[in-house]
């Protein structure tokens, strides 16, 4: 009996888990909270970068908490796979702020690829872990003179520059761009969905020092 009963739970979590995102992709919006960002898988490249919780009551969310990250020298992203169907939620919108950037003169260098704040969404293309394509939304430390470039280390990954030194540091900025049509404006492909979402604060390559916020991320129909 009590092998009957946990297989009747099971299911019904497994159908109030799947109806919960179908809900959330019926309406029109997949939010991840900071919280939620902070607890994704984190992958490191050199050392840990270090992301921590905080309060910051100048945030622009209702939520004040934010996802804050430093790096001195070390590269690591925190990394969520979930399949997000663009048809449904083709816009990705969020606010970040850097409070200290890094001293670039190249960023097309493999020895300066770093960025105080980036977030970059992956489309797997095989079944292989390098068969995905990614693009990667920066905040620049120079103000580049192109709208996107190939990342020096493979050109299956875009840098697409959203700030730069131009823009102030300790201010708060919103982001919104469109998923699909800036792949198929730099890849020459269309999409319907990405299988991946990651967001990284890095200063490997320059040794260097770099602070940023993040508030949560959301997929929308507009």
């Amino acid at each position: 009996m009590k092998l009957v009963q946990a297989l009747v739970i099971s299911a019904l979590l497994g159908v109030l888990i799947v109806t919960s995102q179908l809900h959330a992709q019926s309406e029109k919006a997949i939010v991840f909270s900071a919280e939620d960002i902070h607890n994704w898988t984190q992958e490191s490249f050199v050392e840990q970068t270090r992301y921590s919780l905080s309060d910051d009551h100048s945030a622009p969310s209702p939520n004040t908490q934010v996802l804050s990250a430093e790096a001195r020298g070390q590269a690591s992203a925190l990394y969520h796979e979930q399949t997000i169907d663009l048809t449904q939620t083709p816009y990705l919108q969020w606010h970040w702020r850097v409070d200290k950037k890094l001293t670039i003169t190249n960023a097309y260098q493999k020895d300066q690829d770093d960025y105080p704040a980036r977030i970059y969404v992956v489309i797997k293309e095989g079944i292989f872990p390098w068969q995905v394509r990614s693009l990667n939304y920066v905040w620049a430390n120079h103000r580049p003179d192109k709208d996107f470039w190939p990342n020096p280390y493979t050109d299956r990954a875009a840098m697409i520059p959203l700030r730069s030194d131009k823009d102030q540091l300790h201010r708060w900025y919103a982001e919104k761009v469109d998923i699909a049509k800036d792949f198929k404006k730099i890849f020459g492909r269309a999409i319907t969905e990405i299988h991946a979402i990651a967001i990284m604060t890095d200063a490997d390559n320059t040794g260097g020092h770099a602070l940023a916020h993040y508030g949560e991320l959301r997929f929308t129909a507009k």
